[in-house]
Order: structure tokens, then C-alpha cells, then sequence
């Protein structure tokens, strides 16, 4: 599992994470790929972004154009406290948390050869 996007000053609480992580608890995720508490921002992506910022929580805009400028990752200001947490939360129960870690399960898993088709789904 992927955990990406998190909103800076949005989605980035701690009970935010602490909801995601529950749910992949009691799913039994084997392991959650979290590059860090944030977003990427491309170009054009970026304006949309801003322009949506602008129309749902006036002045918020103002604050990332302040702290990211046109950075393409934009790191929440809580990510030292949320990856602590997160790290923490992953350790406690088994789930693997790290990129490498996560890859390496994913490239030992067995190829499936058969080729499914809709009918057999």
C-alpha cells in the first residue's frame, strides 16, 4: 500500500495517520510504502492545486506559496512527529515500512504464470 497523498495542513494529523494505519491493521497489510509525510507538486499540477486551495480554505494557498514556493515535494511541517508515529505504529505490528523492505517482499513473491480472465473472477 501506498500512503500518498498527505495534505500539509490539511490531512496531516495524527489522528489522520492513526486512522489510515488502523484500517491497514485490520485489513493485515503486509507493508505500506510511505516516502514521507507529504505531496509532490509538478507544474500544472501545482496551479490546480492552488486554485482548489483558493475556492475551499481561503488564505491557505498564501501559506504553501510561503514555505514551498515551487517545490516539487511539499513536506508537511509535522513530518518528523507523523513518520515517528508511523514508524512506531509499523514496528509494533509487523508491517514492513520501508521502501526497500517493501520491494524486496514484493520481488521474492512467486510469479503467477496463469493468465486470468474475467470469467474466472
Amino acid at each position: 500500500m501506498w500512503m500518498t497523498p498527505i495534505l500539509p495542513y490539511l490531512t496531516d494529523t495524527k489522528e489522520n495517520i492513526e486512522t489510515i494505519l488502523d484500517w491497514c491493521i485490520d485489513a493485515g497489510v503486509k507493508g505500506i510504502i510511505c516516502f514521507n509525510i507529504g505531496m509532490t507538486l509538478r507544474d500544472g499540477d501545482r496551479e490546480y492545486y492552488y486554485q482548489r486551495l483558493d475556492h475551499l480554505f481561503q488564505g491557505l494557498t498564501e501559506t504553501y506559496r510561503h514555505q514551498y514556493g515551487k517545490a516539487y515535494d511539499v513536506v508537511s511541517p509535522r513530518k518528523d512527529e507523523l513518520m515517528q508515529y508511523f514508524t512506531e505504529t509499523c514496528e509494533k505490528h509487523g508491517i514492513l515500512h520501508t521502501p526497500d523492505d517493501c520491494f524486496q517482499y514484493i520481488n521474492e513473491m512467486p510469479e503467477r504464470y496463469e493468465q486470468l480472465t474475467l470469467d474466472m473472477i
